[in-house]
């Protein structure tokens, strides 16, 4: 337990990572963003929507309470309502801890549950009997903090819990003797509320019991507290950040610690994209829950990665390119030798691959491996005799109609060069490049290449014959590039 390589206890892991100046994530509260219409049965001039406003919703059965985190005032009103447009929601429930300063004795202040979300952590100090109160901000170092900041330091300790630390009038103003602090937080439940996505107001608002909700993203985000071995891995490399964000692998670092949202996150600089962006670094993200981040998750992130960037470096958040795998497995068993039914022997296959998905794909600059994935359908079960696997990758896109298309799909590795549809089971019938089909000119159409670089529009005959209709971009066998342009869909699948 000496050792924060060796050490198997949370208790001595934490300990080491203090050590190092990291602060291990706490739980975190699932967030959802709300439109709320308000419609009072009398005329009056405002509506608040008071911090601590209640909303419930339903996941897997279970009931989790939201609550806003600050005032909402409407003054104006849409026909006889008030409308509150993108309003966060979290999860949880708000609970007070109360210390009274004794400095006389060797005091911590301890904050008591283990499911706190200690980013919803407010500390205000009351002293002089009352008749003065301050609020302490959370301060993550001390770089910038004078002898009279208000401010609190915040450590992970035993037990899963945190402790709120004061200055001592070097760093950061103490409180006076006898001060009361009270220290209020949001308590939650993890993971378990993210994809909530109907929301009901159990009482009313300001008085006003005719109120509507609707979602505009679900709830997203929640997480327990952070792992072992991920402090174990993160406390080392965000110790040589020193929150800042320097390298390219410093921007990984710094986010993927903050949210535990992230799946995976690339980062890489302006001068690698086509056409060069000098003084720019482009950071990729890729969330458990979504393939799509969310313009609001963008702004948080950018938010928190720029003041620990570069003055001359400028982060853009863009989205993760996804290229996707469809696997078509021909399986042949012993049925001698099992009592497994063919139904039992696909599901094993079909696990196997998805269990090789989550391992060894769902990442960046991951790798497919076909004689990997064979081995792995080839163990599932002793029953198996061998299997004959074919892979086909493929982008999805979603263009608008009626629009000019101007399209760029880079999947990063070559690409088939032929014509010739290939055939191994009756149900797979493939041919260089193609795509699902569409309506082109009224016509049910796909794209195709011709095997010399020229994509088209054309009709799929019953006889996989192609009758190009339309040039319809280009494609660059050796690296993988295709361009769609001019022409549009009139409508897709």
């Amino acid at each position: 337990e000496m050792f924060l390589d060796t050490a198997q206890l949370r208790d001595s892991i934490i300990s080491h990572a203090k050590e190092l100046n990291y602060l291990p994530r706490s739980f975190r509260s699932s967030q959802a963003n709300l439109n709320i219409v308000i419609t009072p049965s009398s005329t009056v001039s405002s509506v608040v929507i008071d911090k601590g406003t209640n909303f419930t919703a339903k996941v897997a059965g279970n009931t989790f309470n939201f609550i806003t985190t600050s005032d909402v005032v409407l003054t104006e009103k849409t026909g006889n309502s008030f409308i509150a447009n993108n309003i966060p929601v979290y999860e949880g429930t708000t609970i007070t801890d109360t210390y009274v300063i004794n400095y006389s004795v060797s005091q911590r202040f301890l904050l008591t549950n283990q499911t706190i979300d200690v980013s919803s952590i407010e500390v205000i100090v009351i002293e002089d009997g009352g008749s003065t109160s301050f609020n302490y901000t959370y301060a993550p170092n001390l770089f910038g903090i004078l002898s009279s900041s208000k401010v609190f330091f915040l450590q992970a300790t035993a037990n899963e819990q945190y402790e709120i630390i004061f200055g001592d009038d070097n760093y950061g103003r103490r409180p006076k003797n006898g001060a009361i602090v009270q220290i209020a937080y949001r308590i939650c439940s993890g993971e378990l509320p993210n994809g909530a996505s109907i929301f009901v107001n159990n009482s009313n608002i300001d008085g006003h019991a005719n109120v509507r909700i609707s979602a505009i993203t679900s709830a997203q985000g929640g997480a327990v507290n952070e792992s072992i071995e991920s402090i174990r891995f993160y406390a080392p490399r965000y110790y040589q950040t020193q929150e800042r964000a320097v390298t390219k692998s410093d921007y990984e670092t710094l986010l993927k610690r903050q949210y535990p949202e992230i799946a995976d996150i690339c980062a890489y600089g302006g001068e690698d994209v086509d056409p060069p962006q000098y003084g720019k670094v482009f950071i990729a993200i890729s969330e458990k829950d979504t393939e799509i981040v969310s313009i609001p998750k963008k702004r948080l992130y950018y938010e928190y990665i720029k003041p620990r960037s570069s003055l001359s470096i400028d982060p853009v958040i863009v989205d993760a390119q996804y290229t996707f795998i469809k696997i078509f497995t021909n399986v042949t068993y012993n049925v001698g030798i099992t009592s497994k039914t063919s139904n039992d022997i696909k599901s094993l296959c079909i696990n196997t691959i998805s269990n090789y998905n989550a391992a060894e794909l769902n990442k960046f600059n991951s790798f497919y491996k076909q004689s990997r994935l064979s081995r792995l359908i080839g163990d599932a079960d002793q029953s198996i005799d061998s299997s004959q696997t074919v892979a086909i990758t493929y982008k999805n896109i979603s263009p608008a109609v009626n629009e000019n298309v101007n399209i760029i799909l880079d999947f990063g590795f070559e690409l088939l060069q032929t014509v010739v549809p290939v055939t191994l089971f009756d149900q797979l019938s493939i041919g260089g490049i193609t795509s699902t089909n569409f309506t082109f000119q009224g016509s049910s159409c796909v794209l195709s290449d011709d095997g010399n670089g020229t994509m088209y529009i054309g009709e799929k005959n019953q006889d996989n014959t192609f009758v190009t209709i339309a040039k319809a971009g280009t494609v660059d066998y050796s690296t993988g590039v295709i361009r769609l342009y001019g022409f549009m869909f009139d409508t897709y699948d």
